[in-house]
């Protein structure tokens, strides 16, 4: 039996758990007892429903019998847990673990810790830097060329961030790939490695008209090697602003690559208490015209906004199999044109993709 560490196991890792376990006989999920305690269902993160997979709290105990271990990316700034994943990779190091280091650190940590290993260690925090260095290459040879894309594109969106917006994202890669259908699936988040998908860091562009043909030149660059049947791009940032507190960068990112590569449709991803009335209607119309493409379906996850936080936005989880979420989802479906789907429910998710794929793709219906 192969078994694999994610430490710290944080809400962030959640969606990759699905991917992983195909791969995976066993997996521990380490956390300190901030995040979990020794042997509580991780299920309880997000207010789920059990999923039978328990937290670890002790290191040496998990990485001992551990043959692969994932040390997740966590921002210097939280010190705690940074120190927490640290010690863990140190404990890796030490027992000859193989290690995918997502963690954030200095050149000089890493040849310290490559010179104590007694195998190679693959470190992914700053993958990002080759993938720019990579597109600027390929911009600087296609300067002022837009290219067109013949396939369908297809985009992920948030309302707000963290909506399970990455969730949908590789699922929506699973589904592609069994079904044969190449997918060239983007976005921002580095953990894109492990499915062996392309990480770019939109938002680091400062130049608009610039980054609009490179990032073109690098999709067409991309297509060439590839040549998928589809391109699936999470959205970096949230397509519209929440309130004048919660910006986010104003749908910016959305816009500059709606122009780098115009889009089919979107798949957006929300949270529970958005107007029932009106507000969908609007959304989508103001996708449609501003970003050229509009709303295929919209994913309800179990997460609220905190009202007692006065400017930056919290969210809770209300349990998904309350009342009150069901009742949202069902008034959401009976007063709008648009679909609204669970995003924890595996039929919803299904019944979404068969749209999807009946619409951007010639399958006869029955052979998903």
């Amino acid at each position: 039996m192969k078994t694999l560490c994610i430490v710290p196991f944080t809400s962030k890792e959640f969606p990759l758990l699905p991917h992983l376990m195909s791969s995976y006989d066993n997996v521990i999920f380490l956390s300190p007892k901030g995040i979990g305690t020794d042997k509580e269902d991780i299920a309880m993160m997000q207010n789920l429903e059990p999923l039978g997979f328990k937290f670890c709290n002790s290191i040496k105990g998990s990485i001992e019998i551990a043959d692969d271990v994932l040390v997740s990316n966590i921002n210097v700034e939280d010190v705690a847990l940074y120190n927490f994943a640290y010690d863990a990779l140190e404990c890796a190091v030490k027992k000859g673990k193989k290690v995918m280091s997502f963690l954030q650190m200095h050149s000089y940590q890493k040849e310290l810790l490559k010179k104590r290993s007694k195998i190679n260690i693959d470190f992914y925090d700053n993958y990002e830097d080759n993938v720019e260095l990579e597109s600027a290459i390929c911009y600087k040879e296609r300067k002022n060329e837009l290219y067109e894309f013949k396939i369908p594109v297809l985009y992920v969106s948030e309302l707000i961030p963290d909506s399970n917006g990455y969730s949908v994202f590789l699922n929506l890669i699973s589904m592609f790939k069994k079904d044969k259908i190449e997918v060239l699936a983007i976005s921002s988040d580095t953990y894109n490695v492990l499915i062996n998908q392309t990480v770019l860091k939109f938002e680091k562009r400062n130049n608009f008209p610039d980054a609009i043909y490179q990032i073109n030149n690098y999709i067409h660059f991309l297509t060439l090697q590839k040549n998928p049947d589809v391109i699936l791009i999470k959205l970096p940032q949230p397509m519209i602003k929440y309130d004048n507190d919660n910006c986010f960068d104003f749908g910016m990112s959305a816009y500059m690559l709606s122009q780098a590569i115009p889009g089919d449709g979107n798949i957006c991803c929300s949270y529970l208490g958005t107007p029932i009335l009106q507000f969908w209607g609007n959304l989508n119309d103001s996708c449609k015209y501003k970003f050229g493409y509009p709303i295929l379906g919209v994913f309800v996850n179990n997460k609220r906004i905190d009202m007692t936080q006065e400017k930056r936005i919290s969210t809770f989880c209300v349990p998904n199999s309350s009342e009150y979420r069901i009742q949202e989802l069902k008034l959401l479906n009976e007063n709008n044109s648009l679909t609204f789907y669970d995003a924890n429910n595996a039929i919803d998710f299904k019944r979404f993709y068969t749209f999807v794929i009946r619409n951007f793709f010639d399958i006869k219906f029955g052979v998903i």
